[in-house]
């Protein structure tokens, strides 16, 4: 397979995250006006069980794959890397099962402890995706380590697809029966799309096999690692990572268990506690826009860095970290702010039927920058074997938010902004700890304020432009479209408009430059205007 940066797999991450991010915003409209407010806040919960299950399932084996593989193959062991890669994939195909098969039979024990009864059919509908998505995410590992992105993003293409079409026939069909069919049956699609991109990741995997980084010959030969070894390496990476990954998504988990309860306590009534149950849900969804292309970047960062540091190659360490940063708050930064100025708008267009959530995510924005660092930092941290301590960091938070969301979601003039409130808290404490550990353990300066202040300047001076440019847009569009038309097509040209302000600021600042450009796809790069482009070419980014 074919070896690619960490800016090449990066990109080719993206690409696919927002690929599948159209359908899945697309997604959200349709549902929502399928299965309405109230069955949203349902279908989130649902959800919410199912994302922490297959985090503390999947996600933690997959990126200790990707982590294991990467080590064996920077020391020249490919036979070990074929031995470690069917060992976990049969590890996970008992675990996936086992899971599966808990969530099936205490499907109604765990709606009930999380306060949504009617959640219980469409849990028991999704138990099976757990156990494709086990098999997935070794296959994904696998590909992480090699360093080749494509397969895996191709396979999240087909999965989204597939999930989203026979998710929304089914929901729309089963709606006649009640809201809790129609729940189950917008959870359909999840293992079923599941399954499609197993099968593409198994084709690409036996058609390639001989040319796999696993079939190159070793420049010295070793003694294979035993089989008691790898199993020990394994849950070495796997369960402190597994642990950290499922306190970082803890946060939806704690907010599904105690929110509606303790906006019950404040006086609301369990339909009004589910619809505003369901304001988080859909914000979360449309903060995952920024997350998952984040996200894509740590996927790409933690072999490289796990590889530079089981060589000693500290420089290159230090590089990888700088470079990881910036292109984090490159990203975060005026999502933040775009997300902020054109709350209102945004809502109004993907959320037609009620628009209450746009005040939430005008005060919530800051919460992708903080969740973007934090998801950096521990990629880093787990990249150079500091797996435990990032775990502590964390539970440091979940116990503060703990602390927030019980006493302040129950106040009635507050409800869901305690929560949010409690996921900042539950952002700050682990990325002030991590930042410590990270100068502390490499001894090199970072200033995440330095970092990131050309990126900020560049999206205050956007947000301010993008604000009165979305009303005036609006206004002119109305004079021949209706009110919806109007918002979707001030809105989309104010999120385009606010994309070339950004960039030509950003490069004016000197915070982006020609090196960046290889991250951006031909295509796009055509079709920036020249004026931009000129600047970017002459530019050098200079951190002080």
């Amino acid at each position: 397979m074919k070896k690619q940066s960490v800016s090449n797999g990066f990109t080719i991450l993206t690409l696919g995250s927002l690929i599948v991010k159209i359908p899945s915003l697309l997604y959200l409209i349709i549902l929502t006006l399928i299965i309405g407010q109230e069955g949203f806040g349902v279908y989130s919960a649902v959800y919410t069980i199912y994302i922490f299950i297959y985090i503390v399932t999947n996600s933690g084996m997959s990126v200790a794959t990707a982590k294991l593989l990467s080590e064996l193959a920077a020391k020249g062991r490919h036979n070990d890397i074929t031995r470690s890669f069917k060992l976990i994939l049969l590890l996970m195909a008992i675990v996936g099962l086992t899971m599966s098969l808990l969530m099936c039979f205490y499907a109604l024990p765990l709606s009930k402890a999380i306060k949504f009864p009617k959640a219980y059919i469409a849990v028991r509908a999704l138990a099976p995706a757990i156990f494709f998505t086990s098999i997935l995410s070794v296959y994904r590992g696998y590909f992480q380590a090699s360093g080749n992105m494509v397969p895996t993003t191709i396979s999240q293409i087909i999965e989204q697809f597939i999930n989203v079409a026979s998710s929304l026939l089914f929901a729309y069909l089963l709606m006649k029966y009640g809201i809790e069919a129609a729940c189950a049956g917008a959870t359909v699609g999840t293992s079923l799309g599941a399954f499609a991109a197993i099968i593409y990741l198994i084709h690409v995997y036996k058609k390639d096999k001989t040319s796999n980084i696993n079939e190159e010959k070793p420049q010295f030969k070793y003694k294979n690692v035993s089989t008691k070894d790898l199993l020990n390496k394994i849950f070495k990476y796997a369960i402190p990572i597994t642990i950290c990954l499922g306190m970082q998504n803890a946060g939806s988990l704690i907010d599904m268990i105690n929110v509606k309860d303790r906006l019950i306590v404040a006086g609301f009534s369990d339909s009004i506690a589910s619809s505003l149950f369901g304001i988080i849900g859909q914000f979360n969804t449309l903060i995952n826009v920024p997350i998952t292309i984040i996200s894509a970047l740590s996927v790409a960062l933690l072999p490289s860095i796990s590889a530079s540091n089981i060589l000693g190659e500290k420089n290159e360490i230090k590089r990888k970290i700088l470079y990881s940063f910036r292109l984090c708050f490159i990203i975060a930064i005026p999502s933040a702010i775009g997300f902020s100025v054109l709350g209102k708008p945004i809502y109004t267009m993907l959320f037609p039927i009620t628009i209450e959530g746009y005040k939430f995510m005008a005060f919530g924005s800051i919460i992708v920058v903080l969740w973007s660092i934090v998801l950096i930092q521990t990629a880093i941290l787990q990249g150079i074997g500091k797996l435990y301590i990032a775990t502590t960091y964390i539970l440091f938070g979940i116990i503060l938010k703990v602390f927030i969301n019980y006493n302040v979601v129950s106040i009635r003039n507050i409800n869901i902004y305690g929560a949010l409130l409690g996921n900042i808290s539950y952002f700050i404490i682990p990325l002030v700890l991590n930042q410590l550990l990270l100068v502390k353990t490499l001894k090199v300066k970072l200033s995440l304020f330095k970092i990131s202040l050309k990126p900020l300047i560049s999206a205050l001076f956007m947000g301010i432009i993008i604000y009165p440019s979305q009303y005036i847009m609006f206004r002119f569009f109305r004079l021949v479209c209706n009110t919806y038309l109007s918002n979707a097509l001030s809105t989309l040209l104010s999120i385009i408009l606010g994309g070339f302000i950004y960039v030509y600021i950003l490069a004016l600042t000197k915070g982006i430059d020609k090196d960046d450009l290889q991250l951006i796809p031909s295509p796009i790069t055509k079709r920036i205007p020249s004026v931009i482009l000129k600047k970017i070419k002459n530019s050098n980014y200079i951190v002080k």
